[in-house]
């Protein structure tokens, strides 16, 4: 008997010294806290937003059309930009870069996985404007 009242009083002082340590912890803590000067507020200079002659760069996709269901794994995406732009096409598994003819025209065959095939199509012309647009094309063999 005096050993389980002897284990109960030791196991409380325990309990009691954790305690304490945490309230002192927590204590420090937020003393810590509000001796901490306030940060620094650095103010900048506004951004300039951009003129419209800034983002001339177009972008136009003739095919395939935005929402196309398809039973091919390859379609051709072709479209129209500004001249001699840079183009890039990401689709599911693959990324294409391609170069607009002296009239802006572009084409390329690309490959389709099952399902949605989101294609993320940018133009970038020589000055680094760009325009972008993106495609959801379903790729399904299923009859319909």
């Amino acid at each position: 008997m005096r050993k389980e009242i002897v284990i109960v009083i030791l196991v409380g002082i325990g309990i009691g010294i954790l305690v304490a340590f945490g309230v002192y912890t927590a204590r420090k803590a937020i003393k810590e806290n509000k001796t901490k000067p306030p940060a620094e507020v650095v103010e900048t200079a506004p951004v300039p937003a951009e003129s419209p002659e800034q983002t001339t760069q177009s972008l136009s996709i003739s095919e395939p059309e935005n929402n196309s269901l398809v039973d091919q794994d390859e379609i051709t995406v072709a479209g129209v930009t500004s001249p001699n732009s840079v183009v890039t096409i990401i689709a599911e598994e693959n990324e294409y870069l391609l170069t607009a003819d002296a009239s802006g025209k572009f084409s390329t065959a690309v490959s389709l996985v099952g399902g949605a095939n989101d294609l993320a199509i940018t133009a970038f012309d020589s000055e680094g404007k760009k325009a972008e647009t993106v495609l959801t094309i379903v790729y399904s063999t299923a009859k319909l």
